[in-house]
């Protein structure tokens, strides 16, 4: 059992779900939470809905050739957006990319990205009205497709092949009982993530690209 120290009701609701396995409380080993980011014993895991681990791990079974990941960007969530789109392009890549070429109009951003196995492309939309929207997709003998709709919404992942298309299921899991049975299934592995590793590469090209375009 794992003591849990938050004040955020998400994260109470996610310790209520997980009775044998967690309880709120404090101390020196408690999982301590803040931000989305969950830390305890020097074990890291990053709580991120538009890029959720599970939903990842349906669609990126493997490397792709190509990549595009799409997203319109609601007032304010520009930043994040797009990082977690890169966030997309790196999972669907299979691994690190760099910049090639950055563009924007007044309207959206255009990045192209290229990595040791594929290229990959990100289109950001901003709108004035409305909520955000994120689509990825993934090309090779086997063609993935990612969707969600708005935030907070149910992710769909499609992948088509020569046996036709496959649906995977709907993940309802919420993104902080998710992220809090991640961090507890890591302690009790002894494994080390690579949430913090994945946020700084996503956020540093993010950060650059939007660099590029306000120099720009």
């Amino acid at each position: 059992m794992r003591a849990v120290r938050t004040d955020e009701l998400a994260y109470r609701v996610a310790v209520a779900e997980l009775p044998r396995r967690a309880v709120l409380g404090d101390g020196p080993d408690a999982v301590r939470i803040a931000g989305g980011v969950l830390e305890a014993e020097g074990v890291t895991v990053v709580a991120r809905p538009w890029l959720r681990p599970d939903v990842v791990a349906d669609a990126a079974q493997a490397p792709a050739r190509s990549v595009l990941v799409e997203c319109g960007a609601a007032s304010g969530e520009v930043e994040e957006l797009l990082r977690d789109a890169v966030g997309w392009a790196r999972e669907l890549a299979g691994g690190p990319l760099d910049i090639v070429e950055c563009r924007a109009t007044a309207r959206g951003i255009l990045a192209r990205l290229e990595g040791a196995r594929s290229g990959a492309t990100v289109l950001l939309a901003r709108r004035e009205g409305g909520s955000s929207w994120l689509r990825a997709l993934a090309l090779d003998t086997t063609r993935t497709e990612v969707v969600i709709e708005h935030p907070g919404a149910l992710a769909t992942v499609e992948r088509t092949d020569a046996n036709g298309v496959h649906r995977s299921p709907a993940r309802y899991e919420s993104a902080e009982r998710l992220a809090l049975r991640r961090l507890l299934d890591a302690l009790d592995d002894d494994v080390r993530t690579t949430d913090l590793d994945d946020l700084e590469h996503d956020s540093r090209l993010a950060a650059h690209v939007l660099g590029l375009v306000r120099a720009g």
